[in-house]
């Protein structure tokens, strides 16, 4: 039996405490996210930054700088295959 592992970080490691009031109930609303009645979520960095871009597609209210920063942090976790728990 072989043992594998799987490196991810938290969601909130990468979303600002200022979004917590709009970003988290928009990707709820995804149809491609499912947070159901699992205790963890994991999804790849790809896959995230897919909602995450649908998502600031529709807001006008966020600093583009840190919008840059964040995809740059994901950008980073797709070349190393970690993935993001929700």
């Amino acid at each position: 039996m072989n043992t594998n592992t799987v490196t991810f970080i938290h969601a909130t490691d990468l979303i600002p405490e200022s979004w917590n009031h709009w970003f988290w109930s928009d990707l709820s609303d995804s149809s491609n996210i499912t947070f159901g009645d699992n205790d963890y979520s994991l999804i790849n960095a790809e896959r995230f930054q897919d909602e995450f871009d649908k998502i600031l597609d529709f807001v006008d209210h966020v600093n583009s700088d840190e919008v840059e920063l964040i995809r740059g942090k994901i950008a980073g976790l797709k070349m190393q295959n970690v993935y993001i728990s929700l």
